[in-house]
């Protein structure tokens, strides 16, 4: 049955698989056989945001969130992006943007020098700043785009995220801990002495309130940073902490 069933979808013409998909909405549907995964990989801008417009709102979820939503999904190209923006813009005010975790997570450690700014997502999120006027919330699922671009040692995306307001401070600094782990002097300084809000608390704050913890004070004394040690308590001041000490005093 199964097969009669696929042989029918296979002569339909094509205008009407786009309509059954409309209809499903299924994300399998593409994969059943070559012929249907060429139809949907070579579907149109329109069909395409019509389908993004069908799988957001059928999400309960607050209309405010709607391009988050379409953005989830990998079909979500730019030219895509850009005419779902337009029809949203030309409702009224444009909320921020979050930038969907499938854009980063896949990214892998290279050598700093082998990036590049023609190194995806940095392409893409360059042009969601241009359609949106930089409308993007860099600062999405607790600050995981620069955590993964510090990880992995992104330069060029790292300065793409700072300039667009990514803070360090997110799951307590965590894309500066990933750094001091890294044992690199000047990412650490980069994403310290970034421009950012000044963060209320009683723990130790830069000038530009990035929050310089002992814990980070801590991480680096473990991982032998000396320069990192030599920086935090210099330059920022921070203060150890008695098994931070401790520590300290069996490497003299």
């Amino acid at each position: 049955m199964t097969f009669f069933w696929l042989q029918g979808l296979e002569v339909l013409p094509v205008e009407l698989l786009y309509e059954i998909q409309l209809y499903a909405l299924s994300s399998s549907l593409p994969y059943v056989s070559h012929r249907l995964f060429d139809v949907y990989q070579s579907s149109p801008t329109s069909f395409r945001c019509q389908y993004l417009a069908a799988c957001a709102t059928r999400e309960l979820s607050p209309p405010s969130k709607f391009l988050s939503k379409c953005l989830r999904y990998p079909i979500c190209s730019v030219d895509v992006f850009k005419s779902l923006f337009r029809k949203q813009a030309e409702k009224g005010d444009m909320p921020l943007i979050d930038l969907p975790r499938r854009l980063f997570r896949r990214l892998t450690t290279r050598r700093v020098e082998s990036w590049s700014e023609s190194d995806e997502p940095l392409t893409f999120l360059r042009a969601l700043a241009e359609i949106t006027s930089s409308r993007i919330n860099v600062n999405s699922h607790q600050g995981y785009a620069l955590t993964r671009a510090v990880h992995v040692r992104f330069m060029p995306l790292v300065a793409f995220l700072l300039a667009h307001d990514a803070s360090p401070h997110w799951k307590d600094g965590l894309a500066i801990m990933v750094a001091i782990h890294q044992k690199d002097l000047n990412l650490v300084k980069r994403l310290l002495e970034s421009d950012r809000p000044i963060s209320r608390g009683k723990r130790l704050c830069t000038p530009d309130g990035i929050q310089v913890t002992s814990k980070m004070l801590k991480t680096a004394v473990q991982c032998k940073a000396h320069d990192i040690v030599q920086y935090l308590i210099r330059e920022k001041g921070c203060i150890a902490d008695m098994q931070t000490l401790t520590i300290l005093m069996q490497y003299k």
